[in-house]
C-alpha cells in the first residue's frame, strides 16, 4: 500500500489556492465517453453518490477564514499494490464464482464490481479516520470536509521513464530519416545502409507493452496518454484545510518532534506525521481484509540524501579505521617475526664496523682494511637473508 500526497508547486499541477473546480474536473476525466449510469461518483462519510458539481460546492463551501492566497484544500491518493487489488477482487468474487477467479477489474460481473467498490470505499473511510487522528486534536473522520473518488485506470504521462525513452528514440529516428533521404537522393548506398542499421538498432530499444520488438506501425510502443496494463485501481481524496467546525488542519504542518500537552495532560507531537500515517494505512489494509502481503508491499520510511550521505561517510570511516588497524597489526607482526632478528644482527655488525673505523683512523692507508671489513659484513648479511 502506498499513500502519496500531491504537490501544488508545478506549472502542470492543479492550484489549491482557489476553487476546487479544476481538481474536480480532472478527477472526472474517467467518466468521459461513458453513459451516466456507468459514471464513477464522488463519496465521503455522509454520501455515496456525489456529483462533480456537488463535490465542488461541498469543498468550496468551507473556504471561510482562510486567506485569499492560502491553500484551501489538499489532495492525496491511496494506491493499493497489484497483490492487494487482486485480494479485494477475490473477496468480491467469493460469493458469485465457484471456479477460477479473474484478476482484471473489467472482467468482473456487475455485482462483483459493486462489492469491489464497496470494499475500497469502506477502506478509504477508515483511512480518513487515521488521517483525522494523526493531527492529535480529537478530530474524527466525520468531522472532515472531503470527497473521494475511485478510479480503475492509469495513463502514461510525459514524465514516465517509458514515455521519455520512447520519445527520445523517435526524435533520433526522425533525424536519421532525414539523413536517409539525403543518402537516397545522392545515391550513396554505403551511407544509406549505415543509416538503416542505426534506425533498426534504435527501434529495438523501444519500450513496448508485450516486451517484444516494436511493430512496424509502433502499435505496441508505449506512448503518453496510453492506458497502463494490469490492475490500476486507486482512490483520489480532496480534503479541505478546515474541518466542519472550522478547525484548521494541514498535512503540510509536518511533525518535527516538538511536543505539547494534550487535553488529558499527556505530551503529544505537534504536526502531521506523514510516515506514521502511511505505515498505519498499510497496516490497516492487512488487518481489515486479513491480507498477507509480500515484504515489497510493506511501506518503509525513505532515507533522504542527507542521511544517506552521513551513513556512507560513517561506513567509509569505519572501513578505513578497520583497514588501518589491520595494516598496523600486520606490520607489527612482520617486523617482530621476520625482521627483528636480522635487525639485531645488522645493528651488532654496524657497531663492530664503527669500532673498527675508529681504530683504523689512526693507521696508514686504512682504506683497504675498511673495504675488506665492509665486504665481509655485507656478505654475512646476504648469506643470513638467503638462509631465511
Amino acid at each position: 500500500m502506498y499513500v502519496g500526497f500531491g504537490k501544488f508547486n508545478g506549472k502542470n499541477t492543479v492550484s489549491n489556492k482557489g476553487s476546487s473546480g479544476a481538481a474536480m474536473s480532472y478527477l472526472s476525466k474517467e467518466n468521459e465517453g461513458k453513459s451516466p449510469r456507468d459514471h464513477e461518483h464522488f463519496f465521503n462519510h455522509d454520501n455515496e453518490r456525489i456529483t462533480e458539481t456537488e463535490a465542488q460546492l461541498h469543498i468550496d463551501g468551507y473556504n471561510r477564514h482562510i486567506g485569499k492566497k492560502d491553500a484551501k484544500f489538499y489532495m492525496f491518493t491511496i494506491n493499493p499494490s497489484e497483490g492487494e487489488q487482486r485480494h479485494l477482487m477475490h473477496l468480491a468474487q467469493y460469493e458469485s464464482r465457484k471456479g477460477e477467479k479473474t484478476n482484471n477489474y473489467s472482467e468482473l460481473l456487475p455485482g462483483e464490481k459493486a462489492r469491489y467498490q464497496a470494499l475500497l470505499k469502506n477502506y478509504t473511510k477508515n483511512v480518513m479516520e487515521l488521517y483525522a487522528e494523526n493531527f492529535k486534536k480529537g478530530i474524527k473522520g466525520k468531522d472532515l470536509v472531503y470527497v473521494a473518488k475511485v478510479e480503475h485506470e492509469r495513463r502514461y504521462k510525459s514524465f514516465h521513464k517509458e514515455v521519455k525513452n520512447n520519445e527520445a528514440i523517435t526524435k533520433q529516428i526522425h533525424s536519421l530519416v532525414v539523413d536517409r533521404i539525403r543518402a537516397e537522393n545522392s545515391g550513396d548506398n554505403r551511407s544509406l545502409q549505415k543509416v538503416n542499421r542505426k534506425i533498426e538498432k534504435l527501434k529495438e530499444k523501444y519500450e513496448t507493452y508485450d516486451g517484444v520488438p516494436a511493430n512496424e506501425d509502433k502499435s505496441n510502443v508505449i506512448k503518453r496518454g496510453d492506458k497502463k496494463l494490469g490492475p490500476q485501481s486507486h482512490v483520489h481524496i480532496i480534503v479541505h484545510r478546515n474541518t466542519k467546525d472550522y478547525v484548521k488542519i494541514s498535512p503540510n504542518a509536518q511533525s518535527r518532534g516538538h511536543q505539547q500537552k494534550g487535553a488529558n495532560g499527556q505530551k503529544i507531537k505537534v504536526g502531521f506525521d506523514h510516515e506514521q500515517f502511511k505505515e498505519a494505512s498499510g497496516k490497516l489494509f492487512k488487518e481489515q481484509f486479513n491480507y498477507r502481503g509480500s515484504e515489497k508491499e510493506v511501506y518503509r520510511k525513505p532515507i533522504n540524501d542527507r542521511v544517506m550521505g552521513r551513513i556512507e561517510r560513517m561506513e567509509r570511516g569505519s572501513a578505513k579505521l578497520v583497514a588501518n588497524k589491520v595494516k598496523s597489526k600486520v606490520k607489527s607482526e612482520v617486523y617482530s617475526k621476520v625482521f627483528h632478528g636480522e635487525a639485531l644482527k645488522m645493528k651488532s655488525q654496524a657497531q663492530q664496523m664503527y669500532s673498527l673505523v675508529q681504530t683504523l683512523s689512526n693507521i696508514h692507508r686504512p682504506e683497504k682494511i675498511l673495504a675488506k671489513a665492509i665486504n665481509q659484513s655485507a656478505s654475512s648479511i646476504k648469506t643470513s637473508v638467503k638462509a631465511r
